[in-house]
């Protein structure tokens, strides 16, 4: 198969730590959405060996996940941003402390910088041994959110002066190798998935930015884990169905290369940019009849302790029309990566039309 397309690898339900081919729209982090990308996907099998499925995808190009801000287009130009701009930027401290002095801050955002882009991976699957599926994974890319490097000028001398902050965006390449499965534990309503990769960051390009710079790009080899229960309760409580799904997600670094404390590390009161982080992940979904669907998501971090709870009800009129009205609550510390958007919190109705 050619064209545009959207991979959806992985046995874990909301994150998939094995999934590294579509870009998002994090332009809105908690309803982000893929994009999809150009590529070639070539799916073997064969009837005399059908539990077993390789898998294997390409393209030369590449597309980035959307942010919450706007970078420039042209090399050498600089834009200037700010904390107001949008309501899901990070909460960028206005002030900098520095012998014991604050001193006001401006941001400004330079033009990105790519590596090259050709991207391939490969799946092997093994299906139905026993009640259980899995699958192996390997992948070569480039990461989808650019890292920065924070350039600092201004004079720290004179209060009345601002210090100007500049963030210098610039992609990398990233490999991972992975493995996912998923099935029912005995004759029981509850069935169990896990996913996880081990991902290995290219620092080539950060250690070619020179002294002062490459140790702000510098990424770690990490670990991303997701083990995850599904359960169907025999009893409801209000519809047909009563479903719950609980996952326990690790994202943990392996390796130390980072020495020098960098610039964002010295801006005090700056958020976490990684919800996925020691988290319990909590759905519970009751389904009445066909049409109907009350859902409770529920996350909660025990690293930033700090949470993202949303209640919906999701409605399917016909085959064309659906509804969901839904709320997102934003709780806990504001160094988390919820508890940022604390005074972000809201209620949404959305209706759907398919033609």
């Amino acid at each position: 198969r050619v064209g545009n397309q959207i991979i959806s690898w992985g046995a874990a339900d909301l994150i998939n730590p094995t999934d590294h081919w579509n870009a998002s729209d994090l332009s809105d982090p908690v309803r982000s959405s893929k994009y999809p990308l150009p590529l070639i996907r070539v799916q073997l099998t064969a009837p005399e060996i059908e539990d077993h499925r390789f898998e294997i995808i390409g393209t030369p190009f590449f597309r980035e996940s959307r942010l919450p801000m706007d970078f420039p287009t042209n090399s050498g130009t600089l834009t200037s941003f700010g904390p107001g701009d949008s309501r899901w930027l990070i909460g960028m401290p206005s002030q900098i402390q520095t012998g014991g002095l604050l001193f006001p801050l401006r941001y400004q955002m330079a033009a990105k910088s790519y590596p090259a882009t050709w991207q391939v991976g490969i799946r092997y699957q093994l299906l139905r041994v026993g009640a259980w599926d899995f699958a192996w994974t390997g992948f070569t890319g480039v990461e989808k959110t650019p890292r920065m490097y924070l350039a600092k000028r201004g004079d720290a001398s004179d209060p009345a002066l601002p210090i100007i902050v500049t963030l210098n965006p610039s992609f990398h390449r990233e490999s991972l190798v992975g493995f996912d499965g998923g099935g029912a534990v005995a004759d029981s309503n509850l069935s169990a998935r896990f996913e996880g990769a081990l991902v290995y960051p290219s620092n080539s390009r950060a250690l070619s930015a020179g002294d002062g710079v490459s140790d702000s790009l510098m990424a770690e080899d990490r670990f991303h884990g997701v083990f995850g229960i599904d359960y169907t309760f025999e009893t409801t409580l209000f519809g047909s169905v009563l479903y719950l799904n609980a996952m326990a997600v690790l994202d943990q670094e392996i390796t130390k290369r980072r020495s020098a404390a960098s610039l964002s590390e010295s801006l005090e009161g700056l958020p976490s940019t990684s919800p996925w982080n020691r988290n319990l992940v909590a759905l519970l979904e009751d389904r009445i009849g066909s049409n109907w669907k009350i859902r409770n998501t529920v996350i909660y971090s025990f690293v930033n302790r700090d949470a993202y709870y949303s209640p919906s009800v999701l409605v399917q009129w016909n085959d064309q029309m659906s509804g969901t009205l839904s709320a997102d609550f934003f709780l806990g510390r504001r160094s988390g990566f919820f508890g940022q958007y604390n005074e972000n919190s809201r209620i949404e109705f959305s209706i759907t039309y398919e033609i």
